[in-house]
């Protein structure tokens, strides 16, 4: 028979856990936009190589939203702090 302390000890460190976890979650929220704006701010002028190497496809009327996109996640992403 398992030891009933052992299992409420194990429980209740399990509900700790839990717990520590959504408070960390809520604390932030936006955390995971920030982390998409400041990532997708590294990777977006990616696309402006096509624009400039090849600009009669008409991809002309798509730079002041591609730059205006750009900026919206240089906003967002800027107090982002990637990890190692």
């Amino acid at each position: 028979m398992p030891d009933s302390s052992a299992l409420y000890r194990e429980l209740s460190r399990s509900r700790e856990w839990l717990g520590n976890a959504a408070s960390r979650v809520s604390d932030r929220p936006h955390a995971a936009l920030e982390a998409g704006a400041f990532w997708l701010a590294i990777a977006l002028p990616i696309a402006y190589l096509p624009i400039v190497i090849v600009p009669a496809v008409g991809g002309s009327q798509f730079v002041p939203a591609l730059l205006a996109v750009h900026a919206l996640c240089v906003v967002l992403g800027s107090d982002h702090t990637p990890t190692a």
